[in-house]
């Protein structure tokens, strides 16, 4: 799976699968820390939470 960046706001970094289905918010200082981060997620494999409000 494959994820790109959606939307930066401030220090907000969204990412989105290529498919659109799911989205992880990262917080961090610059685009080279959420990348980081969003790596070490997915090498540890984190698990996906997906909140209610999707339901909308």
């Amino acid at each position: 799976m494959k994820w790109q960046l959606s939307n930066m706001i401030g220090n907000q970094f969204v990412f989105m699968t290529e498919s659109d289905s799911m989205e992880l918010t990262i917080y961090a200082r610059n685009l080279d820390q959420a990348v980081e981060k969003v790596k070490g997620l997915l090498r540890e494999g984190a698990k996906v939470e997906i909140s209610s409000d999707w339901f909308e």
